[in-house]
């Protein structure tokens, strides 16, 4: 038997905080549209806890995970290896959340940090609290009208969206989904602190299930985004793609199939991600002047805003290359973390930050006969992970890791699922 609770709480910031996920914006927020939620679901089957932890923000650093796990365990006694913050990646969040390398932002905020950790403690405590017997189902759809591949529009990307139903005695207690895309459809002209497309899937959610809660957590999407399927980037728009979304969450549901299992568990394994080699300083500041030398071109020129948007990302790209050239010349590694967690059947991994679609297509790959969930924007950030990306883009001038980075995470979240499989072998 598995019992499970499940609770959300509010975590919007005031009005006039700076907002996150555009350097190209440069007000701090003006307004509300919707609000940011925190959510909790709590999982214990008498041997293993499990606290999964989802927020609407942009991303969270190891330090602002470490904290919320230090008092989950000084209030809960859920240990540090059994709780999983993740992050929706909303561009449309405050700042203050994620100050490690490689963030560029230093405006730390202490005082919103510990609020919103309060409030997470005070969710899953009510989440443990009022825990009961539930039942699991797992359901998964193709997604086709929703986001492509923000580089090349015909390139493959991860289409599965996934859902993990948790029901109670009477209700849905909470409704887990998984699906790789930017949710960027607000740019960095909007100053409305808002959810963005899982905040608007929420809206159309709640309207037919207003006491369960949705969990978006993000998958592959360090290449994905809805920059060639938006028409426009304003509210209307992010009404219809939160519509589109949510139909297709539904019919997921419709889907789904029970899980047999009533077992959970869960492990955590401490990587060190390997560097690539900088260019010298003085080739990374060549490389910034020939591209924004060919932004004004282009900027001058009839052209898809589309296209230019990718022409401008470059710049921003080789400034952080340029960034990385002179502070970590000696560095070969930096250490973070990747958690695996299974719930019955259902087999989730999760990535410090922001995989390409190929990353997780492979994980798959590697399973496939079980349910599986990639989790993205996971316990810490640590930026893009290209994978058989030969092309020079933004994401790729951004990221700081070396090229086989992208097979790197394949084989330690292969690894890490396996010893999943061996420790549900050992329980039984």
């Amino acid at each position: 038997m598995v019992i499970c609770g499940a609770k959300q709480v509010d975590i919007t910031p005031p009005i006039g905080i700076p907002l996150a996920g555009y350097g190209a914006r440069k007000e701090n927020s003006r307004g509300i549209h919707d609000p940011l939620l925190a959510q909790t679901v709590y999982l214990n089957d008498s041997f293993h806890e499990l606290l999964l932890v989802g927020l609407d923000l942009v991303a969270v650093d190891a330090d602002f995970v470490a904290q919320i796990r230090k008092e989950i365990y000084q209030s809960l006694e859920i240990t540090p290896e059994a709780v999983l913050v993740c992050c929706t990646h909303t561009h449309s969040g405050p700042d203050g959340y994620c100050n490690a390398f490689p963030r560029e932002s230093t405006n730390i905020s202490s005082p919103l940090r510990q609020n919103t950790v309060e409030k997470i403690v005070g969710a899953a405590s009510w989440a443990k609290t009022s825990s009961q017997e539930a039942i699991f189902s797992y359901g998964k759809v193709k997604v086709a009208d929703i986001c492509l591949n923000r580089i090349d529009p015909l390139k493959e990307s991860d289409k599965d969206l996934s859902i993990l139903k948790i029901e109670g005695e009477d209700r849905i207690l909470a409704l887990l989904v998984n699906y790789g895309c930017h949710p960027t459809v607000m740019g960095p002209e909007n100053l409305f602190i808002s959810a963005d497309l899982p905040g608007a899937a929420r809206k159309y959610f709640h309207k037919l299930f207003p006491q369960t809660v949705f969990m978006f957590m993000n998958g592959g999407s360090g290449d994905v985004s809805t920059r060639f399927t938006r028409q426009f980037q304003d509210f209307n728009e992010l009404d219809r793609f939160g519509l589109l979304l949510f139909s297709n969450i539904i019919q997921a549901m419709q889907t789904a199939q029970s899980l047999l299992r009533k077992n959970i568990t869960s492990t955590i394994s401490r990587i060190e991600l390997p560097l690539r080699v900088f260019p010298s300083i003085e080739m990374a500041r060549e490389e910034l002047s020939t591209y924004e030398q060919e932004f004004e071109k282009l900027r001058n020129a009839q052209i898809d805003k589309s296209e230019l948007r990718k022409a401008e990302t470059k710049i921003q790209g080789a400034s952080a290359q340029l960034k990385y050239s002179k502070l970590f010349s000696d560095t070969k590694s930096i250490r973070s973390e990747i958690q695996g967690f299974k719930i019955g059947e259902l087999t989730c991994v999760t990535i410090p930050g922001e995989p390409f679609a190929g990353i997780t297509m492979a994980i798959k790959a590697a399973f496939p006969n079980q349910p599986v969930m990639i989790i993205s924007y996971a316990n810490d950030y640590m930026g893009y992970f290209p994978i058989n990306e030969v092309n020079l883009t933004y994401e790729t001038l951004k990221s700081p890791w070396a090229l086989d980075i992208g097979e790197f995470l394949v084989e330690n979240c292969k690894v890490i699922m396996n010893q999943l499989d061996d420790f549900v072998k050992y329980d039984k």
